[in-house]
């Protein structure tokens, strides 16, 4: 902390020294109110710029998601980077009720100084177009992408009678309704299963199940016989021998292995789980900037890339722009999925 606080002293010293503008060291000390008011004005438009200080006490991150899992597990490795880096406090807070819609409105409600923010994925999304959240990712300050979850894994009770997606289709073909598949009602995962049974031309049972951390309970306590994960959490659980996976969402490099949904098949229900902060409406740009400043090299820290490694996930940083597009196609992903199989609340 002493060290940063020296750097940023040197650098303000020379930035200071550059808006006096004179060529002659030794007149500087007789710098006239005319010069001093030129400087003191580029100094603020600098802070205007992007150099505010950020978090300005302490960080709150509220996850819709329980302790444990995969989200909760990438929003404290991204506290612990902003705790290391900034030396101010940053707090996770998991709320997962309502499907995730009290951690948003606490966040769209809260004041937009940039000391509350959320971190998740397209969820969000989701909720907005099945009607579960009123509220669009437009109505909140889209900052930027920070992790990449990787790849997620379709996976089933280790004594399932089917050990891929093609094969689980001729079983739930055979049994319609008999397959009871673990969703978040109004999610991504409810989405993506309706989506499953559109292009597989299946019925399976949802049932409701939670967060990550709750369909893998539902799953080792027989309440639901097939679900998704994140792949590294599917992978521990496969080797204790709670669960097999029948398919990844998209190729995984680390896992070859196994095959994709796409390989399979149905490349309809693989995708990408990008994580997202989010913050109110109306965050001054040099919050925003200094945010970005901040998370855009965390992918240079070592203790955050093995952390994150650990659990099958690594830094993604995309800007605001692209945070904003990211969402924008997710968005219009969501509304064509709902509306193709009927759970557009919107429409």
């Amino acid at each position: 902390m002493k060290k940063t606080l020296a750097v940023l002293l040197a650098t303000a010293m020379m930035v200071l020294a550059g808006c006096s503008g004179s060529s002659k060291p030794a007149e500087t000390e007789k710098t006239t109110e005319a010069q001093a008011q030129v400087t003191e004005s580029q100094t603020e438009g600098q802070k205007t710029a992007g150099s505010a200080e950020w978090p300005k006490s302490q960080l709150t991150i509220y996850v819709p998601a329980k302790a444990g899992a995969g989200t909760d597990l990438q929003a404290r490795i991204f506290a612990q980077y902003v705790q290391k880096t900034t030396g101010k406090p940053a707090t996770v807070v998991n709320q997962p009720d309502g499907g995730g819609t009290i951690a948003f409105e606490s966040v769209r409600n809260a004041k937009p100084d940039g000391d509350t923010l959320l971190f998740y994925h397209s969820n969000l999304l989701s909720a907005y177009w099945t009607g579960t959240y009123d509220h669009t990712y437009e109505e909140f300050t889209n900052i930027c992408t920070v992790t990449d979850n990787g790849s997620q894994a379709f996976v089933a009770a280790p004594n399932a009678p089917y050990n891929d997606l093609k094969e689980l289709v001729e079983y739930a073909k055979a049994n319609p309704e008999s397959v009871k598949t673990g969703v978040q009602i109004g999610g991504g995962s409810h989405i993506t299963m309706a989506v499953f049974e559109q292009s597989a031309d299946i019925k399976l049972k949802m049932v409701e199940a939670g967060s990550n951390s709750d369909k893998l309970a539902g799953l080792a306590g027989g309440h639901i016989d097939f679900t998704v994960q994140d792949l590294m959490t599917a992978k521990q659980y496969e080797e204790a021998g709670k669960l097999k996976i029948l398919a990844v969402g998209t190729k995984s490099e680390k896992y070859p292995e196994y095959e994709s949904c796409e390989e399979q098949g149905y490349p309809e229900i693989g995708q990408r789980t990008l994580y997202l902060l989010h913050g109110p409406l109306g965050m001054d740009q040099s919050v925003v900037d200094a945010i970005n400043e901040c998370v855009k090299n965390m992918a240079e820290d070592e203790e955050s890339k093995e952390a994150l490694d650990k659990i099958g996930a690594f830094a993604s940083y995309g800007d605001q722009k692209f945070a904003q597009d990211w969402m924008k196609q997710e968005s219009d992903r969501y509304d064509e999925q709902t509306s193709l199989v009927g759970t557009n609340a919107r429409k």
